[in-house]
């Protein structure tokens, strides 16, 4: 993991506050695909503009994914895919307290992130984020070269299908 300082980011992430600690995972799915996150930790200030309802948090009226009644600690501000000299942005819009940094696995029980790409237009990307008290799960897909995000839930029963095996089925 590598840290830098906030400022270098700011023009690229608008709701970045300045001084605020940057945290770069880079996971690797293959030899020719790796993911790479871009978190930043939170302030007290950050944390004190949620807005807190009795059962969960929102910004903007927006639910924030990634906490249960508490308010995040971090936000996912970049995720890429890349697939060998392919590089695609994925949306990470309302994705709080990913924890990308646990990597791909722990201890060959929980795949956290899957990823293939059938060719350098056409991709998916799984990704199981946060921990037991506000897990959700995303999905993107590449088609044409197009990326964007399928699935973004907190729902107990797809998050127990990705947990259980996070690869998608494959139709012949």
């Amino acid at each position: 993991m590598k840290r830098i300082g906030c400022s270098a980011m700011l023009v690229l992430i608008s709701s970045c506050a300045i001084g605020v600690p940057l945290i770069e995972s880079k996971v690797a799915i293959s030899d020719d695909i790796e993911l790479e996150f871009k978190e930043y930790r939170y302030t007290n200030d950050d944390r004190a503009a949620c807005e807190k309802s009795e059962s969960h948090c929102f910004k903007n009226g927006v639910p924030v994914f990634g906490t249960e009644s508490l308010h995040p600690i971090s936000h996912l501000s970049a995720l890429e895919l890349r697939y060998k000299d392919t590089r695609y942005q994925l949306d990470t819009s309302f994705m709080y307290n990913a924890g990308a940094e646990k990597g791909h696995q722990v201890n060959g029980v929980v795949e956290y992130f899957y990823a293939n790409c059938y060719d350098a237009k056409n991709c998916i990307v799984r990704g199981i984020f946060s921990d037991a008290g506000g897990t959700y799960v995303a999905e993107w897909k590449v088609l044409d070269g197009k990326p964007f995000r399928t699935i973004l839930t907190t729902a107990g029963d797809i998050v127990s299908k990705f947990v259980d095996d996070i690869r998608p089925p494959v139709y012949q």
